[in-house]
C-alpha cells in the first residue's frame, strides 16, 4: 500500500482503525495492492455521514493551499537545478506538501462524523482569504527571484504564514481518534519545519536566524 499511511502505521494501531472504521476497512487494508493509498480505501469501504457543506469547502480550499505550495516548490526546484543541494531540498519540500495534501483529504472525509468540531473551522473559514491572497502575492513573487538566497527567503515567507496553523487545526478539529492517534497526522507539520530549519541555515547561514524564529512560531 503506497500513500502516506502505510500498512505498518495502520497495523500498528488495530483497535483505533477498527473502532474508527470498520474491520471492513482494517481488513482490506491488509490486502491492499502496492499501488492503492489509505485514502483509497477510505473513499471505498467507508460508509460516512455527508459532511456539512461548509466544513467540506473549508478543507477542500485548505488542501488547494497545500497543492499550490507543492507545485510552488517543484517549480522553483527546476529553477534552480544548476544549485544540486537547493533543488533536492526543494523537491523534498514539494513532496511533503503533497503529503500534507493527502493527510488533509483525509480530514476531509471524516469530516461528516459525529465529532467533528465544526464551530472550529469558523476561524479557518475566515482566515482562508487572507492565506490565499498571501499565496498570490509569493507565486507572484517567485516569477522574479533568481538568487538562492531569495528562494530560500521565500520558503521562509510560506512556511511562517498561518498555512501550518492552518493544517494543524484541522487536523485537531477534525476530532477523530484515528487521527489523534497516529503519529503521521501529529507529527508531520513538526517534522516539516524541522527539515526546513535544518537544511536552509546549512546553504544560507545568515538565513538561521529567521529559521529559529519560524521554529519557535514567531513568524506569524
Amino acid at each position: 500500500m503506497t500513500g502516506v499511511i502505510c500498512k505498518k502505521e495502520v497495523c500498528s494501531h488495530p483497535i483505533v482503525t477498527i473502532r474508527c472504521f470498520g474491520w471492513k476497512l482494517f481488513w482490506h487494508v491488509l490486502f491492499a495492492s502496492p499501488n492503492q493509498t489509505f485514502l483509497d480505501l477510505v473513499a471505498i469501504h467507508c460508509q460516512m455521514t455527508p459532511p456539512q457543506v461548509n466544513v467540506a469547502k473549508v478543507i477542500d480550499r485548505c488542501i488547494k493551499l497545500e497543492q499550490r505550495a507543492n507545485h510552488l516548490y517543484y517549480y522553483l526546484s527546476l529553477r534552480m537545478q544548476h544549485k544540486k543541494d537547493l533543488c533536492i531540498f526543494l523537491q523534498n519540500l514539494a513532496d511533503q506538501e503533497q503529503e500534507h495534501a493527502e493527510i488533509l483529504e483525509i480530514c476531509r472525509k471524516l469530516s461528516g462524523r459525529k465529532h467533528t468540531q465544526y464551530a472550529r473551522f469558523a476561524q479557518w473559514e475566515n482566515t482562508l482569504p487572507i492565506l490565499e491572497q498571501t499565496m498570490d502575492d509569493i507565486e507572484l513573487q517567485s516569477e522574479h527571484i533568481e538568487t538562492e538566497h531569495e528562494v530560500l527567503q521565500l520558503v521562509i515567507s510560506i512556511e511562517g504564514s498561518e498555512i501550518n496553523s492552518l493544517f494543524t487545526g484541522v487536523i485537531n478539529s477534525a476530532n477523530s481518534a484515528f487521527l489523534q492517534n497516529l503519529q503521521t497526522f501529529q507529527l508531520a507539520e513538526q517534522k516539516h519545519i524541522d527539515y526546513i530549519c535544518n537544511h536552509i541555515p546549512q546553504m544560507v547561514p545568515e538565513l538561521a536566524g529567521d529559521c529559529i524564529k519560524l521554529q519557535n512560531g514567531e513568524l506569524h
